[in-house]
């Protein structure tokens, strides 16, 4: 991304001379270039927590997919392959996000959802019920993805409409988490 100039060029006038900038368009000028600082400030914030929430939901689409493989129950694989079409979906709304504060998107996963999915990977070739094994690690994922969307909200500074995305994406996840421990309950009755 090429630098941001300022506005305006200010220079020093010394104590006994006379400025050629009116002192009112002195402030305007200063005021301006100080409101542009703050404001690639703001956006800076937004496109980093944009982007974490964007690789949050590449993991969750990644280990959904996984998921939906290694369960055998028909509804299972059907749940886990819509929960990873909707993160990507996720994924997708984020990136318009970033993409209108002038910053590049992120379009991977993090090393810790890699972790994750090899973790999952060797635990369900271990354990005999692989179902109930990818239960409980979506419903960690979910868990942990729902902490991400909490602080991106309260520690980054947001647009309304950023706001509305990532409180949608955040409901549409917490409710999946109730799903998914629905399930994991149900079945171990």
């Amino acid at each position: 991304m090429p630098q941001k100039r300022p506005l305006f060029l200010l220079s020093y006038v010394a104590p006994n001379q006379k400025s050629c900038i009116p002192k009112n368009h002195l402030a305007a000028c200063l005021y301006v270039y100080q409101n542009n600082i703050i404001m690639d400030t703001t956006l800076k914030s937004a496109a980093e927590g944009l982007n974490h929430l964007i690789i949050i939901a590449n993991d969750g689409k990644e280990g959904y997919a996984q998921a939906a493989d290694i369960v055998a129950r028909p509804m299972l694989k059907a749940m886990f392959s819509r929960l990873a079409t909707e993160r990507a979906e996720f994924a997708t709304q984020l990136t318009v996000l970033v993409l209108a504060t002038g910053t590049q998107p992120e379009s991977g996963t993090g090393p810790l959802g890699a972790l994750h999915r090899v973790w999952v990977e060797i635990k369900s070739s271990l354990v005999a019920d692989d179902d109930d094994a990818a239960l409980k690690e979506c419903i960690r994922g979910d868990e942990t993805a729902v902490a991400a969307y909490e602080t991106v909200l309260k520690e980054h500074a947001l647009t309304a409409e950023q706001q509305n995305i990532i409180n949608q994406q955040l409901r549409l996840t917490s409710d999946a988490l109730f799903s998914l421990r629905q399930e994991l309950h149900g079945n171990n009755v």
